[in-house]
């Protein structure tokens, strides 16, 4: 078990380029009995950072790679001519490339269908994990709650976490942690520039998709009405007191999405 705690960096510091950096707590290796080798297998007995757990997280899911995190990008002087530009150091093969695939597989169930659901978004495959940790003294019934998400599931390029210390009521972190970070993909996710890919079982439960605009112009309501069934509009929006209609929104021929709504004017 230390075997991979050290290979997953959980000895050291992560080297963040800021000071004051703690470093994780552990039991010397020849004091752990069956008890502690029980207890550290699902995450008690030991104390890491967030960080430390980022990092490890990151490193299971990318690949195997161990990174540094970073807020430096580079240096540029005052009048913005570019010095030098930061590297940091990365480590290999924390895991291999197998298990990382695995991994991902694995934590993509957790969120499509297991205690991470509350981390689901439409469109967006996204992997995570959730935690409930007790705080100490245990007798105290405090708890810290969160859940580490990352995106697109098969393909990682963000990894976020949520952390709730002390939550009132219900602390389980995959209830009110893991909805914290749907709301935060949906707002990184579009500005990264990753698109959403729809599966057909959610195309059909959330009616997603587009069609071709038909031509309304020159129908009367009865033939609006018989049109209206086979296409998925929102609300129909009819202006005017006439019997055949004048002028439509949108208009013919453009690619709308289902559910959008269609305005008829009519004479």
């Amino acid at each position: 078990m230390y075997y991979y705690f050290k290979k997953l960096g959980l000895f050291q510091k992560t080297g963040i380029d800021l000071p004051g950096e703690a470093t994780s707590i552990m039991h010397k290796k020849e004091n752990i009995k069956a008890v502690e080798l029980a207890t550290i297998s699902f995450g008690q007995s030991f104390q890491i950072t967030p960080l430390q757990l980022m990092v490890a997280s990151s490193a299971v899911v990318n690949g195997g790679t161990l990174v540094t995190p970073h807020l430096g990008v580079e240096i540029r002087s005052a009048d913005g001519t570019r010095i030098r530009e930061l590297n940091y150091p990365t480590t290999d093969n924390a895991v291999t490339k197998e298990t990382s695939e695995t991994m991902k597989e694995l934590l993509e169930a957790v969120v499509a269908g297991g205690t991470g659901r509350r981390a689901y978004l439409p469109g967006f495959r996204i992997g995570g994990k959730t935690a409930t940790s007790e705080k100490l003294p245990r007798s105290s019934n405090k708890y810290i709650s969160s859940f580490i998400g990352f995106a697109p599931a098969n393909n990682p390029q963000v990894m976020a976490m949520v952390l709730i210390e002390d939550p009132v009521g219900i602390y389980y972190g995959g209830t009110i942690a893991a909805p914290v970070i749907a709301d935060v993909f949906d707002n990184i996710l579009p500005y990264l520039g990753i698109e959403e890919s729809y599966t057909e079982a959610e195309k059909e439960k959330f009616n997603i998709g587009s069609f071709q605009m038909p031509n309304f112009i020159g129908k009367t309501k009865k033939e609006v009405k018989d049109m209206l069934k086979i296409y998925d509009f929102g609300e129909l929006y009819s202006i005017g007191e006439g019997e055949f209609v004048k002028e439509q929104f949108p208009l013919e021929g453009e690619t709308i999405d289902k559910d959008s709504d269609l305005i008829l004017y009519f004479e």
